[in-house]
Formats: C-alpha cells, sequence, structure tokens
C-alpha cells in the first residue's frame, strides 16, 4: 500500500508537532516525542523494548499545565526488536487535546 492512499483514509489531517510527552503505562513511564497529532490520534517517537499493554496515557505539557490524553496503541513500528514509534487513539477527545491540536496546527501556518 502507497504512503499517500494510507492517509487519504484519516478523517483528520495529521499536524506536525515536536513535542516532549511521557507515556504511561501501568504504573511505568516512557520518555518520548509527540511527531504529529489529529483529533483522533497521535504518533509518537519513543524508545520501549518490553511488552506494553495497549492502552495508556499520554502525557503532554503545556506551559505550567499538563493535559492527560487516555489512548490506545494501534500500531507500532520496531527496529532490532525495539519499539521506536506508537501510533495511538485518542479514547477522549476532549475540549483541552483539541485545543491542543488546534494551536499546533496555527503554529505549524505560521511557520
Amino acid at each position: 500500500m502507497s504512503r499517500t492512499a494510507s492517509y487519504s483514509k484519516r478523517r483528520y489531517e495529521r499536524i506536525p508537532v515536536n513535542e516532549g510527552v511521557c507515556c504511561i503505562d501501568k504504573g511505568s513511564q516512557n520518555l518520548g516525542k509527540l511527531l504529529d497529532c489529529s483529533a483522533e490520534g497521535m504518533l509518537i517517537e519513543t524508545q520501549v523494548s518490553d511488552p506494553m499493554n495497549p492502552n495508556l496515557e499520554i502525557v503532554i505539557t503545556m506551559g505550567k499545565e499538563r493535559l492527560h490524553v487516555p489512548a490506545q496503541v494501534v500500531r507500532m513500528y520496531k527496529k532490532h526488536g525495539v519499539r521506536t514509534k506508537l501510533g495511538v487513539k485518542v479514547m477522549s477527545n476532549e475540549n483541552k487535546y483539541i485545543q491542543f491540536v488546534l494551536r499546533s496546527a496555527l503554529r505549524d501556518v505560521a511557520e
């Protein structure tokens, strides 16, 4: 399947982001980088080698505020047996998360 075809299936355009995040899985925490996001999902670069629960909490720091986003892993990218990227589906589109996505889109347009 071509890369273009897979993107055409998305309901919302992915917005490039370069933000630090924390992925919380049953008490363990893994730092990562949010590469892109949309109203329904995110792509996160992280290094996770052990088995992972599909249900996560993604913590995005927005200034002094922390946004806790419940998510489910829907895709994993591996390199040498280590998960390097996670595609996650956002399980709850709260207003604060949607505001984060919109601010990211506006930042992307301004650049």
